[in-house]
């Protein structure tokens, strides 16, 4: 007696594609990425090795592969950050040998990178429980730079270049809310302060000349 063999009339599945897998690095990456979302949407305070590979969707312990922990994991985000900056910088500057024009350039770049990523920035540095390890790492390693400039340029012993460039760098705040204000453009706005900035460099030099006190 003849069986009837069913046969399935839909075509087999093709081989599945295999799920690209992403490297370490880039899971790092994603991890830095996913953290900086959170922080922007609710703050430094949200961030948690379970938000973030939450919103990873990962399980929680493979963040523990790139990062200590939740402070570790806050740490290269800020690092990462200021390497944007740092990179624009080296970028502009390998052709610059004014202290003028390093002076300018520096001021524009800084304010288009709060331009674009002030919300992070902000929040990572000056948000709920400020990052105050990492606000004040980030300070010095700034203020060290510049008072050496400001010192050969001027002649300044490095105690005063120290305090002129705490200053100054104090005053950018004050730059940084001109230009959130869309007053003035933000290439008008670094004139402005870089004019100011000159201008107060070369006076305390000279004062400092004429009071014995350069180096």
């Amino acid at each position: 007696m003849a069986t009837d063999v069913k046969t399935n009339s839909a075509s087999p599945d093709p081989d599945p594609v295999p799920r690209s897998r992403l490297s370490g690095a880039k899971r790092r990456e994603r991890f830095l990425d996913m953290a900086a979302e959170i922080i922007v949407e609710s703050g430094v305070s949200a961030v948690t090795m379970e938000s973030v590979a939450a919103r990873s969707s990962v399980d929680k312990r493979l963040g523990y592969r790139y990062f200590t922990n939740r402070d570790d994991l806050i740490g290269a985000l800020v690092e990462r950050e200021f390497k944007v900056m740092r990179q624009r910088v080296h970028e502009e500057l390998p052709v610059i040998t004014s202290f003028e024009e390093r002076l300018r350039v520096n001021t524009r770049l800084w304010l288009a990178t709060i331009a674009e990523r002030g919300p992070l920035l902000r929040r990572l540095l000056y948000g709920e429980g400020p990052l105050e390890h990492y606000a004040s790492t980030i300070l010095n390693a700034a203020v060290a730079d510049w008072a050496a400039m400001i010192a050969t340029e001027t002649g300044l012993d490095m105690t005063l270049a120290e305090i002129v460039t705490r200053m100054l760098l104090a005053a950018m705040s004050g730059a940084v809310d001109v230009m959130q204000t869309g007053v003035k453009s933000l290439d008008e706005v670094a004139d402005l302060y870089s004019t100011i900035a000159l201008a107060g460099i070369r006076a305390v030099a000279q004062g400092a000349g004429d009071n014995g006190l350069r180096k």
